[in-house]
């Protein structure tokens, strides 16, 4: 709806959500002059309804919205396996409806089926993929190591101890800067400093990780408490950016012969995961990847890519 300058004066059109059976029963609508009071970057909308043209159910509220389940939030790296879990049969049965339909006048009853079985169809594959979390309270007080805990995975009690340790000696070294103390000091700073790498590669985040090896080249091989370099996390999370920066960009600093406390290299946990992409970044700098698993993979992602395609046609 066009009106007054909106959205920090980007725009002059504003909008509201809401379900065919509402929107039927607006009578008249208008932007309102916007006011700090209902929003910090939207102006406020005016909308007449004529409730005598109602004709939906009183009181009926979305399941989703009552519920206690809340999906996570979408991650790129599950891309391929979201598409997976999409229900074949169900789609398959939405294409026949579709089908049946098309011939028949326009609707809201066969609209609204239609939208209905495609946010079925999306919603479940993304619990299947993504996982729930249930809606907490806000008087409900969650423990802070377990906030911690769920926002940072690696963040384990060996990582909480370092912490703990580095901060300690840092004011000790600040009070009285010695020897006796530096190396000391030294040691947590470090210790630190690798948990953040490998955090950062965690979150896929390339440009704090290119901060943290500009400062110090030597991090790049440290290991965490399961002897994983910053490549072994880079493969395992599917980061094929970092793994491209780290095999092509650090190729003379990086060893990529160290093995974690399952003596797995990264290139060893690429072609246990079938990760078409990152093995062909191997290979293509000169590391001796296996045929078989490389194969493998080239076919996997060639059927999600062949999936890809179809979900574009529907």
């Amino acid at each position: 709806m066009a009106g007054e300058r909106t959205s920090k004066n980007a725009a002059v059109v504003d909008y509201f959500i809401g379900s065919l059976d509402f929107i039927n029963i607006i009578s008249n609508s208008k932007v309102l002059d916007f006011s700090c009071l209902y929003s910090d970057i939207h102006s406020p909308i005016d909308i007449d309804v004529d409730i005598n043209k109602c004709t939906c159910e009183y009181g009926s509220v979305p399941i989703n919205s009552m519920s206690g389940e809340k999906i996570k939030k979408w991650d790129i790296n599950k891309k391929e396996d979201f598409i997976l879990n999409l229900d074949r049969e169900k789609i398959s049965e939405l294409e026949n409806y579709l089908e049946e339909t098309k011939s028949f006048p326009a609707d809201s009853n066969i609209i609204n089926k239609a939208v209905e079985n495609i946010t079925n169809i999306f919603v479940t594959s993304a619990k299947k993929t993504f996982g729930t979390l249930k809606n907490k309270s806000k008087n409900e007080n969650t423990p802070q190591s377990t906030r911690s805990q769920d926002k940072k995975p690696w963040f384990n009690i060996d990582c909480r101890i370092a912490r703990k340790n580095a901060r300690k000696y840092r004011r000790k070294y600040k009070l009285n800067k010695s020897i006796v103390n530096d190396p000391v000091f030294t040691k947590y700073e470090k210790d630190v400093q690798t948990f953040m790498l490998l955090n950062r590669t965690y979150k896929g985040d390339i440009r704090s990780v290119r901060g943290y090896v500009d400062s110090d080249i030597s991090i790049l091989n440290r290991t965490d408490y399961d002897g994983r370099t910053a490549l072994h996390i880079a493969v395992a999370e599917n980061h094929d950016h970092l793994v491209k920066y780290f095999l092509e960009e650090l190729k003379e600093s990086i060893k990529t012969d160290i093995e974690d406390r399952w003596n797995n290299t990264a290139l060893d946990d690429a072609e246990d995961n079938l990760y078409y992409d990152i093995l062909m970044i191997f290979k293509d700098n000169d590391y001796k990847v296996n045929d078989i698993y490389l194969s493998a993979a080239k076919k996997q992602h060639e059927t999600h890519k062949q999936v890809l395609d179809i979900l574009d046609t529907l």
